[in-house]
């Protein structure tokens, strides 16, 4: 077992025409681990009651023995009793550290302290691939090579962007409870419900059946999430002026997510997020339900909102005295295009 940094690690295979340069990622590192096993048959071993009393002797006695346990051992119905030594070679610390230089650099694999790395910042949240390299850059220039900075160009310690992203797909796949996409955010939330109670979290999945179809308007899905600072600033907030805004095409699916915002003293704060399966007036409503239900003060005597009338129509059916108002970006926006439309001849002519 040759060190992953040393010369026979790696095999030099060229295929086809393809002309390999460099075909080994060597790093000259001499560290290996040997292990022997040797099977001993206890029955068929040399004793002085055999006659042993010549060279030539004890040979036929050998060959004799071994000609009989291989006939044993090919019989199927025999049992042999045997038993296995292990003898392992380990090498000392002192042989696992090389110097490189040069080519060899460029096809290190990435140090497996970086890697531990890479899953921390993971496990935290941080998925950029730009900002996983600038902190895996601090980490290795302020932590682990404080004095001595290694080469820009060892990969093991400096990896390009492929091997970051590589790294980062399969810490985020560790962190995955399951392959599928509802059953693994419904794992996560029991998960978060039990390491705190900070926070409001409602999930309604229904799961597709084999004989269902997908026109059904049975299979719903609803998230809504709320922390508890979030409802500290609703109730703080809330009661002036909401806003709610839908963003689309920023998930993997397609599907809208919604953030409800209010107007603190230091700028606007998303007090609450939900997801549905469908924009609509009914799941919209069930959404603002709940929220209402988490926060049984809020009663904001103004809305704005985008121009939707699933929106509006949910916000006056959970508020009845709220007036809705329309935000100025897409008023903006429906007047300039409006104007840039040729069919009213206001559009400049060239």
């Amino acid at each position: 077992m040759d060190c992953q940094f040393g010369s026979h690690y790696y095999k030099d295979k060229s295929t086809g025409k393809r002309t390999c340069l460099q075909g080994t990622r060597k790093r000259g590192c001499a560290a290996h681990i040997e292990v022997h096993v040797i099977s001993l048959f206890p029955e068929y071993k040399l004793s002085f009651s055999d006659g042993m009393t010549g060279v030539k002797k004890v040979k036929d006695i050998k060959q004799k023995k071994l000609q009989k346990l291989k006939s044993n051992l090919a019989e199927p119905t025999s049992t042999v009793s045997s038993e296995s030594c292990y003898f392992v070679v380990l090498p000392k610390e002192e042989a696992h550290s090389c110097d490189i230089d040069g080519p060899a650099l460029y096809g290190q694999r990435i140090h497996p302290k970086l890697v531990s790395k890479i899953y921390e910042l993971v496990a935290e949240g941080i998925t950029n691939v730009q900002e996983v390299k600038n902190h895996l850059k601090c980490y290795v220039l302020h932590v682990l090579y404080v004095h001595q900075r290694p080469d820009l160009t060892d990969r093991a310690y400096f990896p390009n962007t492929s091997d970051v992203r590589n790294y980062v797909y399969l810490a985020q796949r560790a962190c995955q409870l399951s392959k599928f996409d509802q059953e693994n955010l419904r794992l996560k939330i029991e998960h978060w419900n039990k390491i705190t109670q900070l926070h409001c979290i409602s999930f309604i999945s229904s799961e597709y059946t084999s004989s269902s179809s997908e026109n059904n308007s049975n299979q719903t899905l609803l998230f809504v999430h709320q922390e508890a600072w979030q409802q500290d600033l609703l109730s703080k907030y809330g009661n002036t002026i909401s806003l709610m805004d839908a963003t689309y095409k920023t998930t993997k699916y397609e599907i809208a997510l919604f953030f409800v915002t209010v107007k603190t003293n230091v700028g606007y704060s998303v007090v609450a997020d939900f997801v549905v399966q469908s924009e609509s007036k009914e799941n919209i409503s069930e959404a603002l339900s709940l929220l209402l239900s988490w926060n049984p003060n809020w009663n904001p005597p103004f809305f704005v909102t985008d121009y939707s009338d699933a929106e509006i129509g949910a916000i006056e059916a959970i508020f009845p005295s709220c007036k809705v108002y329309i935000c100025d970006f897409h008023r903006e926006q429906c007047w300039e295009r409006w104007v840039k439309d040729r069919k009213h001849g206001l559009a400049s002519k060239t």
